[in-house]
């Protein structure tokens, strides 16, 4: 009786011990299996960041985009010395100001779209100012106060500005004066896409009185792309006539996001 005792028992620890080493190996296979597929994910983004990158130096293209992209420091830093570079849109990038900086070393960028990265804001819009190339930005959504958008005062290049944030920090009357205020010392704009739940009448005014030089477009919903060419922003907003005093918001009809369609040639 006591030797069945002694065997079951022991038994018993092998059997845990079994059932034990099964789930850690387990675990370890699992996270294995995880690691190697962002080690093919990681190979997979790198290979066709190359290609892009190939693309524009073969003059196939002039333009790279990128979307969820990972490691996106690291790879600024290869287009550097891209002289054939003039567009660069980044969407849900982990793009850092160490980065942006990195970007505005571009030699010959002329257009930049970057969007829902709100970490990067005002400093990434700092560095953004020590470019002497750009003559077009778009921000959606990146958490930019007047202060950050003061920055891009100094670029003197600087032509085309789209700026949609649903809510600006502070979200306070006070920030909205202030954003507009920034805004209308930008005379040497000539196209302004603007739009955000915290724009009001009397900031339309006030901008079309200020910029009598630049054509102002009311953007009534979020761009579905950040590569849009001028006409295709006018058939998403309603325009504002910049002339003199008599500019009165218009009428054009809003069109869905599905609609919109991006164009290789924007802001042109």
């Amino acid at each position: 009786m006591i030797k069945r005792i002694i065997m079951y028992s022991i038994l018993s620890v092998l059997v845990g011990a079994l059932v034990l080493l099964c789930f850690r190996w387990g675990r370890i296979t699992a996270t294995t299996r995880h690691e190697q597929a962002i080690q093919e994910f990681r190979a997979q983004r790198a290979t066709e960041f190359a290609r892009a990158v190939e693309s524009v130096r073969c003059g196939q293209s002039r333009s790279i985009a990128l979307y969820d992209e990972i490691d996106t420091d690291s790879k600024m830093t290869q287009l550097v010395g891209l002289t054939e570079l003039e567009e660069l849109i980044l969407e849900h990038c982990d793009l850092t100001t160490a980065g942006t900086r990195t970007i505005s070393r571009i030699p010959n960028l002329k257009r930049f779209c970057y969007s829902y990265y709100s970490e990067l804001g005002d400093d990434g819009l700092r560095c953004l100012s020590m470019s002497r190339s750009l003559e077009a930005i778009v921000i959606v959504e990146s958490r930019v106060s007047a202060g950050g958008m003061d920055w891009l005062r100094s670029l003197r290049p600087l032509r085309t500005l789209v700026f949609y944030q649903g809510s600006l920090p502070g979200d306070s009357p006070r920030s909205a004066d202030s954003m507009i205020e920034t805004l209308s010392g930008f005379q040497h704009l000539r196209f302004l896409a603007i739009g955000g739940s915290w724009l009001a009448e009397k900031h339309l005014d006030e901008l079309m009185r200020k910029l009598p030089h630049a054509e102002i477009v009311l953007l009534r919903e979020e761009p579905a792309s950040y590569s849009l060419d001028l006409q295709e922003l006018r058939r998403l907003s309603r325009t504002i006539e910049s002339r003199g005093n008599g500019g009165r918001l218009g009428s054009e009809p809003t069109r869905s996001r599905s609609e919109v369609r991006a164009s290789p040639a924007c802001f042109t």
